[in-house]
């Protein structure tokens, strides 16, 4: 076998491979001779039948198929001879001619090498915070408010406070519409801010409107940037009635002993398990954006049109949008690029370290990780069973967890600084806590 390579673009390659006329006869002559023990005809008995019989009758068809076997095979074998790593399928173009044996070229690309540096300049803020007893009261009080009922009252609205209300819609000065005789709950301070500065003062039998105007990028297109008028009628307005930290209110919380004492305790030990959970996934996050700036490097086209029609699919079974109609044509693959490229970046940085520093998935971890999928489930046992039994599944868990691994091996490398902080300002990025420390 003789075997060329040229680089064409980038990261594709063409190879050129070269097999001899005794090789191609002799492979069709054995596949004749295996095809005459099996074959059925009439007028001859099965394994009697004549080779000269059997290669005119199914001679092409043969042919067709050695030719085909002996690509796939010698294709594999040039590409781990020249330590090659295709990406994707081949292109194949076939050129045979007799008495010159089998000659094809196969068009692919290759994954890129990666010239890794010193790990140790990766610079990652861990965040860090203990929880106080301060955080503890108020996880207590949003759960008092989760369980809060509500007590009709005759003063006006106040925030908080609820409004039972009729209405109807007027869109950027349309015809009105909707349902007069449906009851709706407005809670004041949990809609838009000037919508609820419109409610304040509001009280049980008056007739008000409401001017909004809806955001530029409101997720339904047709009232984005619009300007709405609602015409309410006020039926009644209540304010909130919270429940005592009682024996019953602690054991409606799922909590036996039924003690003030126990619930803090469980509400602490959640507590802490979100927070780690969230610097962990914080810590993460700022290691892939170190890992993308530090070394970007060429993608093979195959493995980032693979991803986007994967995150296509995804997106069209959340929505239920099947084939390929009209609403298919409002998922563009070019929404989907830059995610695309984000992960097949980082799956290739990943899976290249994993490989350089023989990292492989731990029985232990892809255990914890289903355990803790099952433990969301009725009956734990059966779901872990079920994930064991079913490869697909079991190969994703494997990836997550040799994901981890990687991300633990990298963070033992790289330059880890504590930052402080604190459980609000961890679990709500996007408020402002101004009890953290400058």
């Amino acid at each position: 076998m003789q075997v060329s390579i040229e680089t064409t673009t980038g990261l594709e390659r063409r190879m050129t491979v070269e097999l001899p006329e005794a090789l191609v006869t002799q492979a069709v002559k054995n596949r004749l001779r295996s095809f005459a023990l099996t074959v059925r005809l009439d007028g001859f008995r099965v394994g009697k039948v004549p080779i000269k019989v059997v290669e005119k009758k199914f001679g092409k068809q043969v042919m067709g198929e050695v030719l085909g076997d002996l690509m796939q095979q010698s294709f594999k074998e040039a590409v781990q001879q020249q330590s090659l790593r295709p990406a994707g399928g081949p292109r194949i173009e076939s050129r045979t001619a007799q008495g010159q044996g089998l000659a094809y070229s196969a068009t692919f690309e290759v994954y890129p090498e990666i010239s890794w540096g010193a790990f140790s300049a990766l610079k990652i803020e861990k965040p860090v915070a203990s929880l106080s007893e301060e955080d503890i009261d108020s996880m207590l009080e949003t759960l008092r408010k989760q369980r809060r009922s509500w007590n009709k009252i005759e003063r006006g609205a106040v925030q908080g406070d609820q409004l039972q209300v009729t209405f109807t819609t007027r869109i950027d000065g349309g015809e009105p519409h909707g349902e007069v005789d449906k009851e709706h709950a407005f809670t004041v301070g949990s809609n838009a801010p000037e919508f609820d500065r419109q409610l304040l003062s509001a009280q049980a039998g008056q007739a008000l409107t409401v001017n909004y105007q809806f955001p530029a990028d409101y997720q339904n297109p047709d009232l984005a940037g619009k300007p709405v008028e609602y015409a309410i009628q006020v039926i009644s307005v209540s304010e909130p009635v919270l429940p005592a930290l009682d024996e019953d209110f602690v054991r409606a919380m799922g909590v036996a002993e039924g003690t003030l004492e126990a619930l803090r305790r469980e509400a602490r030990n959640n507590m802490q398990r979100e927070m780690d959970q969230a610097a962990r996934v914080k810590t993460k996050q700022q290691l892939m954006e170190a890992l993308l700036k530090a070394y970007p490097i060429e993608m093979p086209k195959a493995l980032l049109e693979h991803e986007i029609d994967q995150l296509q699919a995804q997106t069209r079974n959340r929505l239920g949008v099947q084939g390929g109609g009209a609403r298919a044509a409002d998922l563009p693959r070019t929404e989907f690029e830059a995610t695309a490229r984000r992960r097949v970046t980082l799956g290739l940085l990943f899976s290249d370290i994993a490989q350089r520093e023989g990292i492989k998935p731990d029985a232990a971890h892809v255990r914890g990780l289903i355990e803790g999928i099952a433990a969301t489930y009725q009956d734990p046992d059966e779901v872990i069973s079920w994930y064991y039994r079913n490869a697909e599944e079991l190969a994703r868990i494997e990836s997550m967890a040799l994901e981890d691994q990687v991300v633990e091996w990298l963070l033992a490398q790289a330059e880890v600084s504590e930052v402080p902080t604190t459980f609000s300002a961890l679990m709500n990025p996007g408020a402002v806590d101004s009890s953290v420390s400058k």
